[in-house]
């Protein structure tokens, strides 16, 4: 390993073609783990509420995940990020405490919706999570 190696480096540095299948495959598995996870979460009475107040505060056209609303780009994200903490049943690894994949995924996605000529994520989760409507 590099002397120089941070964090840091490696995201800025990593590409996707670079990492080892068990790492995509992983990857994979935890994306499937936080939308099971969003889906079951949207039947919830607080993803309900944070929908309708994403909805009425942050108005903007890009749909929120699993509900006809709309909202902006950030509103989105705390919609679909809150739903999947509702449940508190993702990121299957109870050592790390962080949730991160609430608030990534969810950005990533509201981002993508956004801008879908700078990131693709809807023909990525197209092609490895089949039968997800977003």
């Amino acid at each position: 390993m590099e002397q120089n190696f941070t964090p840091l480096r490696f995201i800025h540095k990593s590409t996707y073609e670079q990492l080892p299948f068990s790492v995509k495959q992983r990857a994979k598995h935890c994306l499937l783990d936080l939308i099971g996870i969003a889906i079951a979460g949207s039947t919830t009475r607080p993803s309900s509420i944070i929908h309708r107040h994403s909805a009425r505060e942050f108005g903007g056209v890009i749909p929120i995940a699993f509900d006809s609303q709309t909202a902006s780009p950030s509103g989105v994200a705390l919609a679909l990020g809150m739903t999947i903490d509702s449940l508190a049943g993702h990121d299957g690894f109870n050592p790390s405490k962080g949730h991160i994949g609430c608030g990534v995924i969810a950005a990533l996605l509201s981002f993508a919706k956004a801008n879908p000529d700078i990131i693709p994520i809807p023909e990525i989760i197209d092609r490895h999570v089949p039968n997800l409507s977003y």
